[in-house]
């Protein structure tokens, strides 16, 4: 349990649920990145009762020196005492806090956010200093960039902290950090926002490779506008959200025995970054279930890698079945046109493949070469009766089509065939989802999923960048750079 530290701030609080005010503390942990409340209740069984089952939406704030708070979505601790015996205190942790709002924060409808995230200028490349001597230093700084849609205005820029001129012998601290704004053609709710906030969030974490954590946010709301010469302006005033909002500790560039020496991608990857942001962002949406999945290698570090390997190979599952196919029925075209793109073959020989595609003969295949098949196999070439095999797509289905990327090979640096490898990938999956002690000796080991999980991670990420437009080009110099090196 946090205690309160002497950085307290004592006011009165109003729970509209209870109808009743109370005095109390507000605190803020840096450890946890959490604003909390304590407040002693006098005796009341019903408001203790209250108090006990349910969430608090809403508890409004006024605090000695004047300012008005809002805290949002509380969850209640009971610290102690017994109503038998005199009040109790409690403690309520706000999911948000909103500084100055002069409305109910749930049901209010907000002009824009404004945010901020640690140490992502240079991914961005918006400004940068340039050290010209012992006494110069200049800033140099990209033009805001204004990228619209149906709905909103996104506004990227960047700014610096400290000064940029000097006097001997004193030390000077500079800094420069990137913003966001999004401004809704209409009046939003709270959490309208915070969903694009997060869909960016989760795309630049897939980008640099590390947790990315809102450094700042702050609301625009008419209720905090100021005035100046008859006009009113927006103020953007602080929102802290639960556990996410504060400077992020040392990044981190070792998850689980896995280093990321570099970034994915930089924000210059995107050559037309207005087209990109308004054609993507609802493909992106589509998407994040995979990235999700991807992400929670730097989300939760500390994950076994047991539960990274499933994770990954549930990325893959979920992209094929949301991207390429999910209905059986179709499969077969599918599989035509992955070989009229990536492979050079003809009459038997294409069918063989085929069949290893749509998960048929799977018996031959594993006991012949393509060379024998093609000499012996009698296949029926008919596309209907072949497709009427196919009830469901497989698994292994899925990842052998994912793994046929052309001339681009993810396990050109692996010591199995592609198809060895995809068979052991599939007996692993199922092997640690259920533990069948008959599989564990054909499966993957803690070890080796060591060197099984960079490959799956960068064949996921090659098709969520396929999938975001990418271009070919910069997919092949992007993973050829870390397959050169041996990532």
């Amino acid at each position: 349990m946090v205690t309160l530290s002497s950085n307290t701030f004592g006011g009165h609080w109003y729970f509209p649920s209870l109808e009743k005010e109370f005095e109390g503390e507000l605190a803020f942990s840096n450890e946890h990145k959490i604003f909390f409340l304590q407040a002693v209740i006098p005796p009341d069984e019903i408001i203790y009762r209250k108090l006990k089952t349910s969430e608090i939406d809403c508890i409004f704030g006024t605090l000695f020196n004047g300012a008005k708070i809002q805290l949002c979505q509380c969850d209640v601790r009971q610290a102690n005492g017994n109503p038998l015996f005199g009040p109790q205190r409690f403690i309520f942790i706000p999911n948000l806090v909103f500084d100055g709002l002069k409305a109910n924060a749930l049901t209010a409808k907000f002009d824009g956010l404004q945010f901020e995230f640690d140490d992502i200028v240079s991914w961005l490349g918006l400004s940068r200093f340039k050290d010209h001597g012992d006494t110069e230093i200049t800033w140099i700084k990209e033009p805001d960039l204004v990228l619209e849609t149906d709905t909103f205005t996104l506004t990227i820029a960047a700014t610096r902290t400290g000064t940029i001129s000097f006097i001997p012998s004193r030390e000077k601290v500079l800094g420069q950090t990137a913003y966001f704004v999004i401004q809704p053609k209409e009046k939003q709710l709270l959490s309208w926002f915070m969903n694009i906030a997060e869909l960016i969030k989760s795309f630049i974490t897939l980008g640099v490779e590390r947790k990315v954590c809102y450094h700042s946010i702050s609301y625009i709301h008419e209720s905090t506008q100021i005035t100046h010469n008859g006009k009113s302006y927006p103020r953007p005033r602080p929102l802290y959200l639960k556990g996410q909002t504060g400077p992020n500790s040392k990044s981190i560039n070792n998850y689980n025995g896995l280093e990321f020496l570099d970034y994915l991608f930089s924000f210059h990857h995107i050559k037309d970054k207005q087209s990109f942001f308004s054609s993507r962002i609802t493909k992106y949406s589509l998407i994040r279930p995979v990235v999700d999945l991807v992400n929670s290698l730097f989300l939760y570090s500390d994950m076994p890698i047991e539960v990274l390997f499933l994770n990954l190979m549930q990325a893959l599952e979920t992209y094929h079945s949301r991207f390429v196919c999910n209905n059986p029925k179709h499969y077969s075209d599918v599989i035509d046109a992955l070989l009229d793109e990536y492979h050079n073959l003809n009459g038997q020989k294409r069918l063989l493949r085929k069949d290893y595609y749509l998960g048929l003969n799977e018996k031959e295949l594993t006991s012949k070469t393509d060379s024998e098949k093609a000499e012996t196999a009698n296949y029926d070439c008919c596309k209907e009766t072949r497709s009427e095999h196919i009830k469901k797509i497989s698994l292994k289905m899925r990842v052998r089509y994912l793994f046929s990327v052309g001339d681009f090979m993810f396990l050109s640096t692996y010591k199995m065939t592609q198809q060895d490898f995809i068979d052991k990938l599939v007996i692993s999956r199922n092997y640690y989802t259920h533990y069948d002690p008959e599989k564990e000796s054909r499966s993957f080991t803690r070890e080796e999923l060591k060197d099984v999980c960079p490959i799956l991670f960068n064949l996921a990420n090659y098709y969520i960048l396929k999938e975001l437009g990418l271009p070919e080009e910069n997919l092949h110099k992007i993973f050829g750079r870390r397959f050169d090196r041996g990532d």
